[in-house]
C-alpha cells in the first residue's frame, strides 16, 4: 500500500461562506448583519457604506418618507396641543 504524504494531498474546495469568513478574519471586520428592508422586505446587509440604511434603495427610502408625509405612519402617544386654550390665534 502506497502512503500519501500530507503535503501531497489535494486541498478540499472551499465554500463561498468559508471564503467570506476568511476575508473577514483577515480584515478583522465583523460580518455584516442580514436584515429585511422595512419597506419591501428584501434581505440586505447592514453596512456602513449603504447610504440608504435601513432601506435597500433610494426608492424604498422615498416611499417611506411619503408614508410619513401622508400620515400613514404615526408615533403613538397623546397629541401635542401647541395652540393656546383661550382662542387667540
Amino acid at each position: 500500500m502506497k502512503s500519501v504524504q500530507p503535503w501531497a494531498t489535494r486541498p478540499q474546495p472551499c465554500t463561498a461562506e468559508k471564503i467570506e469568513r476568511q476575508k473577514i478574519a483577515m480584515n478583522n471586520e465583523k460580518p455584516a448583519r442580514i436584515y429585511a428592508c422595512p419597506q419591501c422586505r428584501k434581505p440586505i446587509q447592514w453596512r456602513e457604506d449603504n447610504p440608504y440604511r435601513p432601506f435597500c434603495s433610494h426608492r424604498c427610502k422615498l416611499i417611506d418618507l411619503g408614508d410619513w408625509a401622508a400620515e400613514r405612519h404615526a408615533i403613538p402617544g397623546d397629541p401635542a396641543n401647541d395652540l393656546p386654550d383661550d382662542g387667540d390665534y
